[in-house]
């Protein structure tokens, strides 16, 4: 097993006919790599994102076939090793999860981005890790293995599970979409589903394997979302949140601090000629960041990316700040006559989900493995969830005086969203910053403390 602070080694592959570049509207990063050679488990992608970090990757594993998924079967089960990737992994485990599954937590890669449609999964139990679960499909299969998670909602489709802290992020924001979602997702499922499912979105995370559960793909912690929550082809609206360091949920520890300062998204609009801010609301926090790391929050700077979309650009100070940005961004869009009839089927066709997963059953009939399906697995989080579901009234009462509180402040801070300049030819991404696994002393002692709590809860007479 290897352990690291960081990652190394990604691979760049050559766009084929300029077609990724179009979609993605970044060039190509040079060429990383250590060896030259990509291992079964290495993520290798066409191009990157605006920030340099991959844009869509696979594991090399998945060239040959599109739209398989990737089996770690062929690395042992352990494709995190040397063995099955020459790029730099590290674990990120706890004690609450120790003895569960492979590795009792998550083997992790790099920080990569996605594009695809958004599906709500769920609301994790807040005696567990209190996590907000979103899919995000893609009919490419890209990332994903053979232990994916399985969409109910997509008829088992494969997707790619993101998972971010309500306590560090939903539970600070106030901005108007934002709060419509907390409310909808303590309303129920049904509700959650209607604010989010089948909407474009584009996700900045970091990409690993849950070895606590079956091994699937996942982006946890997600760093930088944006849902397009208005779809519309003269005008648009997405929500956004975006920060650079976030926890791996119940079966992990400490955090995981992204190294940039600067984060980037597109927004992708073809054939656009101009972009013009309808409106606006954005607010950041914590509300105690000291003046001077208050002062380098800044953001949203839209630039129109001729042709392409937007670059919606955010600033935040170093990643222990803990700082955090969310809010909502409606935009106006010009195209060149030329391009208005294949925008507007890119835009605007959307797949219902009777033809979705009627695709999706048709792909799977003709793999030569059938996916394997995650069903059986115990889930750490559902056994915390259950052991204080199934306290007595007077266990309950007495489990809420002994669990630490939470502390929710709301974020006040504001900004303004600012038109950038025009940018004609796109620009080579910058390094990207890389990652690092930061013990938090304090987290681990409130999980403690709930521990504690719930054992003495248990004990006690019902």
């Amino acid at each position: 097993m290897r352990r690291s602070r960081g990652y190394s080694a990604l691979f760049v592959l050559p766009a084929v006919a300029g077609l990724t570049l179009l979609l993605s509207g970044w060039r190509l990063s040079a060429p990383v790599s250590t060896s030259g050679i990509a291992s079964p488990f290495d993520l290798v992608s066409a191009t990157t994102d605006p920030n340099g970090y991959l844009l869509n990757p696979v594991w090399t594993t998945q060239q040959g076939s599109p739209g398989a998924l990737a089996d770690p079967a062929i690395c042992g089960g352990k494709p995190w090793t040397s063995a099955c990737t020459s790029q730099t992994t590290w674990i990120d485990d706890s004690w609450k999860c120790a003895g569960v599954g492979t590795l009792g937590g998550h083997a992790n890669w790099a920080p990569v981005s996605y594009t695809g449609t958004a599906y709500w999964n769920n609301h994790s139990n807040p005696g567990a890790d209190d996590d907000y679960n979103v899919d995000l499909y893609r009919d490419d299969h890209a990332g994903l293995t053979v232990g994916s998670e399985k969409s109910e909602t997509l008829g088992k489709a494969p997707v790619l599970h993101m998972e971010f802290d309500s306590d560090e992020t939903i539970d600070h924001f106030s901005t108007p979409w934002w709060s419509a979602f907390h409310s909808a997702v303590d309303g129920g499922k049904a509700k959650a589903q209607k604010m989010i499912d089948g909407n474009r979105a584009v996700a900045l995370g970091l990409m690993g394997l849950d070895y606590a559960h079956s091994g699937g793909s996942e982006l946890h912690p997600v760093f930088a979302l944006a849902v397009e929550t208005a779809p519309g082809f003269d005008d648009n609206a997405w929500a956004i949140f975006v920060r650079n360091r976030g926890n791996e949920g119940y079966c992990g520890s400490g955090n995981e601090e992204l190294g940039s300062k600067r984060i980037t998204l597109l927004l992708s609009h073809p054939g656009a000629t101009n972009v013009e801010i309808v409106a606006d609301t954005f607010l950041f926090g914590p509300n105690d960041l000291s003046a001077a790391r208050a002062a380098e929050v800044s953001g949203p700077d839209v630039a129109l990316l001729y042709n392409v979309g937007a670059l919606v650009t955010f600033t935040l100070p170093d990643a222990q700040a803990g700082a955090r940005i969310n809010g909502s961004l409606h935009l106006r869009w010009k195209t060149a006559n030329a391009a208005l009839a294949a925008a507007k089927a890119t835009l605007l066709n959307r797949v219902d989900l009777k033809t979705l997963i009627a695709n999706e059953a048709s792909h799977n009939a003709k793999a030569h493995v059938p996916p394997k399906s995650p069903e059986g697995v115990t889930e750490p989080e559902e056994v915390a969830a259950a052991k204080i579901a199934a306290l007595s009234p007077r266990q309950r009462a007495l489990y809420a005086r002994l669990v630490p509180q939470k502390q929710v402040t709301i974020d006040r801070g504001r900004l303004r969203a600012t038109r950038g300049a025009t940018i004609t030819t796109p620009r080579i991404a910058p390094a990207p910053g890389r990652v690092r696994r930061v013990a938090d002393v304090h987290r681990d002692s409130l999980d403690r403390q709930k521990a504690s709590a719930l054992e003495r809860a248990r004990r006690a007479a019902r």
